[in-house]
């Protein structure tokens, strides 16, 4: 058998980058609730798609040499509609304008041309299918709006959007059930590039191997759809890189990232 090329950090990186910009380009571009946005040009990416909650908005700066008043014009926009918003990239002039350093997010790869495995850990009771009713949305958007503490009013937004976003996109949301209960979310984008999005775990259910099947589960579909590689963006604070690590995933790049704190949250 031969042997495998390679494969350079640049790919690496531009997988990376261009699956978060496919991904937020996606769930924002359909208009599923007021102030839904979505702008790109060669500088920066602007996208709204109008939930209230951080994550789910934001500017890719991909220049990093966007003038003052164009910094100004770009986050009067967020603030003039009330939409919390993550500024990817940027700089320290950024905190001068009310923003606050959120830390680097870790850009991470994972080659599925050699061999993952997808055998799930064996976990009693344990069930991972994808939301095919509105209910099993419900059950998806619930344990995101638990772990992240949103409000009833924002966890109906994230759930609309969700909804059309999963009906005119490769979105699949899985759940993760135990003796029939909701426990854990990932969803996986299948754009030109795969990525995986929203992994996360009720608190009771954390460390028993679920985010590993929840994570394996997207693998899956995604081999089978015969993509090469899956990336992810995981947040500054979160467990998942160890997951990750263990799967094969590589770190390949830190994106720096500042969020605009309208509600008070952190990442």
């Amino acid at each position: 058998m031969a042997a495998q090329t390679p494969v350079s950090k640049k790919i690496y990186l531009e997988t990376i980058l261009n699956g978060r910009d496919e991904f937020f380009r996606a769930v924002s571009m359909h208009q599923a609730l007021p102030h839904s946005y979505f702008f790109e040009d060669a500088t920066r990416t602007i996208y709204m798609s109008g939930v209230k909650y951080a994550p789910c908005n934001g500017v890719i700066d991909k220049s990093g040499e966007l003038k003052e008043h164009e910094i100004d014009d770009i986050i009067d926009q967020f603030r003039n509609v009330k939409l919390p918003f993550l500024w990817w990239g940027g700089s320290q002039l950024l905190e001068s304008k009310g923003l606050h350093f959120s830390g680097h997010f870790k850009g991470i790869c994972l080659d599925l041309n050699r061999p993952v495995s997808t055998e799930q850990p064996k976990i009693e009771s344990l069930e991972v299918k994808p939301t095919a009713t509105l209910q099993e949305l419900n059950d998806f958007t619930n344990i995101l709006a638990t772990n992240f503490e949103l409000a009833p009013d924002v966890a109906q937004q994230l759930m609309k959007v969700l909804e059309i976003a999963q009906q005119k996109e490769n979105l699949v949301n899985l759940v993760a059930y135990v003796n029939g209960v909701p426990v854990g979310t990932i969803t996986l984008f299948l754009g030109t590039i795969a990525g995986i999005w929203n992994l996360s775990i009720l608190p009771d259910y954390r460390n028993k191997g679920i985010g590993m099947a929840l994570t394996r589960a997207a693998i899956k579909v995604a081999k089978q759809r015969e993509y090469d590689h899956m990336m992810a963006v995981l947040m500054p604070q979160g467990s998942a890189w160890n997951l990750c690590a263990t799967l094969g995933c590589g770190e390949v790049c830190d994106i720096p990232c500042y969020i605009d704190n309208l509600t008070g949250e952190t990442l």
